[in-house]
């Protein structure tokens, strides 16, 4: 390999090393993972079987990734009487991606939350944004599906 491409291949990987340290830098400042923050998200009901929620539905809420590990959506199963559940992160950068899980009480029909979501590193002065799946089950049947994007907050606007 010749000099210049050594010099060249050197300030590439150094270049490389830099800016992976760098987000994983940001990362670490704005959000330490996911423990501790607050989302508010915009959401569209996707698919549903239930017809207090068609298709087309929108709505605004909020996810709380709690640093005990636990996980609350104040709307599941209804507002007013949510119940929390859990969650786990599985990967950090550059997308954390994440599982939340929520098992109501009997007395909801055996409902089951599960969301699958990714949050992006913050971008400039940008918040962190977040995109997730969510599907509510009564047993083995999905009865609603949404899809949320939103940001992250100091405290939720919306409850």
């Amino acid at each position: 390999m010749s000099t210049r491409r050594f010099l060249m291949a050197s300030i590439t990987m150094a270049a490389a090393l830099t800016a992976v340290h760098a987000a994983h830098a940001a990362l670490d400042k704005t959000s330490g993972g996911l423990a501790g923050r607050i989302f508010a998200v915009d959401a569209e009901v996707t698919m549903s079987l239930d017809p207090a929620f068609p298709a087309g539905t929108t709505f605004q809420n909020c996810y709380f990734f709690n640093e005990d590990g636990s996980w609350f959506d104040p709307l599941f199963p209804d507002f007013g009487i949510a119940v929390p559940g859990g969650w786990i992160q599985h990967t950090e950068l550059p997308r954390i991606s994440y599982t939340a899980t929520v098992a109501a009480s009997d007395d909801t029909f055996g409902l089951t939350l599960i969301q699958n979501g990714t949050v992006g590193p913050p971008r400039g002065t940008a918040m962190q944004k977040i995109r997730a799946y969510t599907t509510v089950w009564i047993g083995a049947l999905p009865v609603v599906e949404v899809l949320s994007n939103g940001r992250s907050v100091a405290e939720c606007p919306y409850f």
